[in-house]
């Protein structure tokens, strides 16, 4: 096998050179990277690329406008004080706004940038560091529009009697496709590979390159635990998409077991020349054509939704509900007829949206001779929001109907989206939240929130036109009696100061946010769902995240006020047996992003360039606006705290390399899971 491994490395090699020679030959631009014959991509090594996108000539104007954006992101990111010296569990350590500052002396260096792309890279790097999906740099899009591709996906499997994972490699994370560009361009057969036990790589033994990995790559989780998990996924440690990472973050070659196998880039549609590069870098769909000597033109924009979030579909999305309560009353209008199922031998779907984010399964557990209905929501923002919503429909009926008192409740890999929909999944499941206002002494579903005044807020609060878009009163509910303030009433801005991480700053008084889910409870929870399961499994990897982090947290720090319910949380895989994984992610707050507030900050008449802008390229900001917190008496945010789950259950990865509940594979890894969890 060494000997197979150094004549293919040396095939490799010989191929990297010839590319190279080629574009050399090619001429100067080094962006001539069209799709694979009869393909719509391009793939192939990394060298190529990086050329290409290194021949984007540094351009001050562009940059020093960007830095300036990203100083005002700094200044707006509700955690900038506490990540200075977060303390335990996370322990970060990272000065944000003084990194960025540096940004910003770095562009006005001469000679300091060679290229573009080495402005975007170091911007990139420096909020990688907060470890927070809801605060990141995403680069330019024709930096961003290709993925990192290992030849292999790792499977984890459990060995108890060494309480440690054993790791096999498996097919890559493109299937079929990475096995034919694989043998297409190096002639290599990776198929004969699969099941190889791995014992090191890239030098490093398998148990320490594993958290290493994690670290490195998986930059949207605090608890190194859910970053295992995440990489262990089958588009995981081998399927790395280019728009949070630089190409000198990336190896050409993965060497496994002392055996050297080639990394690929996929690139979609490929690249023209150098001018199709630099026009997918300076505009988008969200921005005006802006040529490298020109800054940007704001957008004028359209009227705007309060709280809108970013355009990654798991994002938060804290917004008016009108359209999703009508399609909740719909739904439970029309409850499906109640139909006995007989004992399936395996998982068995009996409903679902129309692309499998939201699923309804039984399964027979013997220990309790009866069926268990499992609800699986892989998303609070599911694009097919109907079916969703009528999938949670009928979980509920045939526990109605079927006398079902324990069920199963699946958010694993939820990156969450709408808080007011995973509100309603709390409603229908938590008898005490049928009513909201019916006695003080239970909080609303939705939380408990302040943030952090910055020199940006300051000026919004006292804009006259500004403040009743970006800091509307009407959105909080006062702790006290449950009241929302008035459009411009300010007085909750005024709260306490607090110093955290070394830094002191005003925050807001903490507030009930947002202040736009209660309908649903009160006028379609109360009314339609009438069945309430008395035992409530909770299950998650710990990437559970956003909304999907206030369902969970919610359910753990309320349940002392549920009458005849239990709820447990369990978590599942994890690489170190001695450490409890937290059962979410990202729990921060509203999500804010550079498109929206150059949306609302650059209308016509009322443009102030002193507050957040969009950028003059494609590239996109987003920050952690709001503080999140468990309950009003807490003074740490809940990003920052850890909240283990009652159980966690080792091994069980399989279930994360293969979710799919459709496929024999998916179907009988989570079963196995499920009936652990009813069994512990």
């Amino acid at each position: 096998r060494d000997c197979k491994g150094r004549i293919a490395m040396k095939s490799v090699l010989i191929l990297l050179a010839a590319l190279l020679v080629g574009a050399a030959w090619a001429g100067r631009d080094f962006c001539m990277l069209p799709p694979l014959p009869g393909k719509d991509f391009w793939a192939g090594p990394i060298a190529p690329l990086k050329n290409c996108f290194e021949s984007v000539p540094f351009n001050q104007t562009v940059a020093r406008q960007s830095a300036y954006i990203l100083s005002q992101v700094a200044s707006m990111y509700s955690f900038s004080d506490i990540v200075m010296d977060s303390g335990a569990p996370w322990n970060l350590k990272v000065d944000l706004r003084g990194q960025v500052k540096q940004l910003q002396v770095n562009v006005e260096t001469e000679g300091y940038y060679k290229n573009d792309y080495s402005f975007h890279g170091d911007a990139v790097k420096i909020f990688n560091q907060l470890y927070d999906a809801h605060t990141m740099y995403r680069l330019p899009s024709g930096y961003l529009n290709g993925t990192f591709i290992r030849p292999f996906s790792l499977k984890a499997y459990f060995k108890p009697r060494e309480n440690a994972n054993s790791y096999t490699l498996a097919q890559g994370p493109l299937g079929d496709l990475g096995d034919q560009l694989y043998l297409e361009l190096f002639g290599i057969d990776l198929s004969k590979y699969w099941g190889t036990t791995v014992f090191d790589i890239d030098g490093v033994s398998i148990d320490s390159y594993i958290p290493m990995a994690s670290d490195k790559y998986f930059t949207v989780y605090k608890d190194p635990q859910v970053r295992f998990n995440a990489l262990i996924r089958q588009k995981g440690w081998g399927f790395i998409p280019l728009q949070h990472f630089v190409l000198d973050q990336f190896s050409d070659v993965t060497v496994i077991n002392n055996q050297s196998f080639p990394n690929l880039i996929y690139y979609p549609t490929g690249l023209s020349n150098l001018t199709d590069l630099m026009q997918r870098n300076l505009c988008n769909k969200f921005c005006k054509n802006v040529t490298a000597s020109t800054t940007a033109q704001p957008l004028k924009a359209a009227p705007v939704r309060r709280h809108k979030v970013s355009a990654n579909p798991h994002d938060e999305h804290e917004e008016v509900f009108q359209n999703i309560m009508t399609s909740l009353k719909n739904a439970y209008r029309e409850r499906p007829k109640k139909v006995k199922a007989a004992a399936p031998k395996a998982l068995k779907i009996l409903n679902t949206d129309a692309f499998n984010e939201t699923q309804f399964a039984v399964m027979y557990d013997p220990n309790s001779a009866k069926l268990i209905p499992v609800l699986r929501m892989r998303t609070f923002l599911p694009r097919d929001l109907n079916g969703s919503i009528a999938t949670i429909a009928r979980w509920i009926d045939w526990a109605a109907s079927n006398n079902a008192d324990t069920t199963i409740v699946d958010v694993a890999h939820n990156g969450g989206g709408i808080i007011c929909l995973s509100d309603f999944l709390l409603a229908a499941i938590a008898r005490p939240w049928m009513f909201l206002h019916s006695n003080t002494s239970i909080p609303p579903a939705y939380g408990v929130y302040d943030f952090r005044h910055s020199p940006i807020t300051d000026r919004i609060i006292k804009n006259p036109f500004y403040q009743p878009q970006f800091l509307n009163g009407s959105i909080y509910l006062s702790l006290g009696n449950q009241q929302p303030y008035g459009e411009t009433n300010t007085t909750w801005y005024n709260g306490p100061t607090q110093t955290r991480g070394g830094a002191t700053s005003q925050y807001t008084i903490k507030n009930y946010f947002p202040n736009e889910c209660d309908d649903y409870a009160d006028k379609l929870v109360a009314n339609d769902i009438d069945y309430f399961f008395k035992k409530i499994n909770v299950i998650t990897d710990g990437t559970c995240g956003s909304a999907c982090s206030l369902f969970t947290a919610q359910l753990l720090s309320h349940r002392n006020l549920f009458q005849g319910q239990s709820v447990r949380m369990f978590s599942f895989c994890g690489y170190n047996v001695h450490e409890k994984m937290d059962t979410s992610s990202f729990a921060g707050g509203n999500v804010l992003d550079t498109i929206g507030l150059g949306e609302v900050f650059s209308q016509t008449n009322y443009n102030d360039t002193q507050l957040p802008q969009q950028f003059p390229t494609s590239a996109i900001a987003r920050f952690n606006f709001h503080e999140y917190y468990i309950n009003a008496e807490a003074t740490i945010p809940r990003e920052f705290m850890k909240l283990p789950a009652d159980v966690h259950l080792y091994g069980h990865c399989d279930a994360l390399w293969n979710d799919d509940w459709n496929s024999v594979e998916g179907n009988n890894s989570a079963e196995y899971l499920y009936r652990h969890v009813l069994s512990s």
